[in-house]
């Protein structure tokens, strides 16, 4: 779209509020007059995450305790501050500010280390775009209620402001039980709460994901925490589930399915089975983009390229800002095959392979930290000298 096209869309739109507020109308803001739009290029709808986590508005997460959300909502968080995969959905780079009410600093590091494991990063490969906030003490309501009507608190203000400062545009809120000073059973509290959410979420222009957990009912019939408000509030609600089995036999401790179980924008009912790997989640199966059998192919090529790296002593690393980063090291060592791939695709088949747990960082001899094969042997490898 051209400027001078945004430029008459602008103009067009200032005159139908223009006309709007006009005697004719009386005072009405927001009063739009349809037909003014006739010209107006439609705006694409935009996603933090594609299909799953909508901009400019709330998304709730809902999980049972234990079941591991706040490690799911990390991983969301690492995706969008690196512009990776989240459990196989391609995630546009963005700043994200991650507010913890429940797991002080040193669980999310801990945490942190074993996602960057399983995923291939290093701390430095955030650079400035991933922030905790550790709400463990102090404050953590964003809005009181006194006679049913909601106020923002000092915290609700001041992390709108935060967010501004730091350039967030993902919001992770962990959880609604610890930021909700309202009581859930009454409807128009929880719809003050939800609604001052999405005005967060738009005043950054992106999006807010907030964690909680299912009402006792819900645990056995998709039932949510207190008044159907908090479903009906939201555009966007997804579950975080261990697999069902029949009668009460134990299932399989390391499987999960997120489930899409509310969506305005997208299609109810697809979910995604992930396997507990390592401290963090991968996808066991995932939507695709494009062709399946390229997909396979280039881990394929990866794969093999990996290896051709590895047998020169070449120390393939995951950081970008190295010199042997695998994917560029790829392009000149790794074959043929990898030598024609351009290298996004090299990256996303990398990524692909880290979700799928068939690749993984190790710790070497002398500090280095090469990608390796998840059954390569590295006691008799050596790096070039």
């Amino acid at each position: 779209m051209t400027e001078d096209t945004w430029a008459r869309g602008r103009e067009r739109i200032n005159r139908t509020i223009a006309a709007a507020t006009s005697p004719r109308f009386g005072n009405y803001p927001g009063l739009l007059a349809v037909h003014e739009f006739q010209e107006t290029e439609i705006p694409p709808r935009r996603w933090c995450v594609p299909e799953w986590v909508p901009d400019r508005t709330v998304t709730a997460l809902y999980a049972d305790g234990g079941t591991g959300k706040s490690l799911l909502a990390m991983q969301l968080a690492t995706a969008a501050a690196t512009g990776t995969s989240w459990l196989g959905i391609e995630v546009p780079q963005r700043t994200v500010l991650f507010v913890s009410c429940e797991d002080e600093r040193d669980e999310l590091l801990r945490r942190q280390d074993a996602i960057n494991r399983v995923h291939g990063l290093d701390f430095e490969d955030f650079g400035g775009r991933y922030h905790w906030l550790d709400k463990t003490t102090g404050e953590t309501l964003l809005m009181t209620f006194k006679n049913g009507i909601g106020q923002p608190t000092s915290f609700g203000k001041n992390l709108i402001d935060l967010a501004k400062e730091i350039g967030a545009q993902l919001i992770v809120i962990d959880t609604a039980a610890d930021t909700f000073g309202g009581r859930e059973i009454e409807r128009l509290e929880v719809r003050q709460f939800l609604t001052y959410l999405r005005r967060i979420a738009t005043e950054i222009d992106g999006a807010v994901v907030v964690l909680a957990h299912p009402s006792v009912a819900g645990m056995k019939d998709r039932g949510y925490s207190g008044s159907t408000a908090w479903r009906a509030s939201v555009r966007s609600l997804i579950t975080f589930e261990f697999p069902e089995v029949e009668d009460d036999a134990p299932g399989p401790a390391d499987l999960r399915i997120l489930t899409r179980r509310k969506s305005n924008y997208a299609k109810i009912g697809t979910t995604i089975t992930a396997r507990y790997v390592g401290g963090a989640f991968v996808a066991e199966t995932k939507e695709v983009d494009g062709s399946l059998m390229d997909s396979l192919q280039d881990e394929i090529t990866f794969m093999n390229g990996l290896r051709k790296l590895l047998e020169a002593g070449i120390c393939p690393s995951v950081n970008r800002t190295r010199p042997e980063y695998a994917p560029r090291q790829m392009k000149r060592y790794g074959g043929k095959e990898a030598s024609q791939l351009p290298i996004d695709r090299l990256e996303r088949a990398m990524r692909r392979l880290f979700d799928k747990g068939e690749i993984h960082v190790v710790e070497h001899r002398k500090g280095s930290k090469p990608v390796v094969p998840i059954d390569y042997d590295l006691s008799t490898w050596r790096t070039a000298k």
